[in-house]
C-alpha cells in the first residue's frame, strides 16, 4: 500500500528552504558589514537580515536615518581602509555565485528530505 506524505514532505521542504535563506541572509549581512562604512559602528550595528517566513523573502537592510546616503551617496575619503559606497550592493553581486550555489544545495536538500 502506498501512503502519499505530501503535506509533511512540503512543510519539510518550506522549513529547509526557510532555514537556507536564513543562512544566506545572515552570511550577505556579515560580509556586507566589512567593507560598510565605519566610524563608530553605529551604521554596521544598524544592519540586520529577515526572512519572511510566509513568503519565504529574504532581506537585509540597515537602519540608522543616514544609512541610504551613505550606501547611494558618492565615494568618500572613508575614515577606514577598505570601506566603500554601495557596500552591500557590491558585495551582494561579488557574492552572487557563493549565494546561488548555497541556495540551490539547501533547496535541493530541503526536497530529499
Amino acid at each position: 500500500m502506498l501512503k502519499w506524505h505530501g503535506k509533511k514532505i512540503s512543510e519539510e521542504a518550506e522549513q529547509g528552504i526557510y532555514q537556507t535563506l536564513d543562512d544566506v541572509t545572515e552570511f550577505l549581512l556579515e560580509t556586507a558589514n566589512q567593507t560598510a562604512p565605519l566610524r563608530e559602528g553605529t551604521l554596521r550595528a544598524s544592519g540586520f537580515a529577515y526572512v519572511d517566513k510566509e513568503t519565504l523573502t529574504g532581506v537585509v537592510a540597515y537602519d540608522t536615518p543616514y544609512a541610504a546616503e551613505v550606501h547611494d551617496g558618492p565615494e568618500r575619503n572613508w575614515t577606514t581602509e577598505g570601506t566603500r559606497a554601495k557596500w552591500l550592493e557590491l558585495t551582494a553581486q561579488e557574492q552572487q555565485n557563493r549565494i546561488r550555489d548555497y541556495m540551490l544545495d539547501g533547496i535541493r536538500r530541503s526536497l530529499r528530505g
